[in-house]
Order: structure tokens, then C-alpha cells, then sequence
């Protein structure tokens, strides 16, 4: 998942709350995907526009925290 790719991103690798836990987030509306990571709730770091996805959900949420990526239900 692209989620891998920002943790050597300075805004994720130099925010301490960030190295406790990050909240993310997929969108899709028409095959189109945004991708989200939030400190809390309507706290957006980032975001990353997916042109294509065929992922079957309208939205899915992650957590990743030490290096572990979870469902909300297994955290």
C-alpha cells in the first residue's frame, strides 16, 4: 500500500505524534481514490489522489502504528 511510501516523508517521519500513531483513510467515488493520512479525526497531513483504483470499497479506514498497519476493529 502507498501508506509505506510517506514514512520517510519529513511531514510523517518528523511529527511526533505521527511516530505514535497515523490514521488513514481511502476514498473511492468512480474508480477514483483519495488517499488520507490524519494525526486525529479532520487533522489532514496529507493526501494523495488516485487516478485509478478498482478497490471494491466507497471508503476503508487504517491505523498504522510501530510499524503495524490495522484494521480499526483489530486495534
Amino acid at each position: 500500500m502507498r501508506l509505506a511510501s510517506y514514512q520517510p516523508d519529513p511531514r510523517v517521519k518528523n511529527d511526533p505524534m505521527l511516530q505514535e500513531i497515523q490514521f488513514w483513510k481511502l476514498k473511492v467515488e468512480n474508480d477514483f481514490g483519495t488517499l488520507i493520512c490524519e494525526r486525529d479525526s479532520d487533522d489532514v497531513v496529507l493526501t494523495q489522489e488516485i487516478p485509478y483504483t478498482d478497490f471494491p470499497l466507497s471508503e476503508i479506514r487504517f491505523y498504522f502504528q510501530q510499524g503495524v498497519l490495522m484494521l480499526p476493529s483489530e486495534y
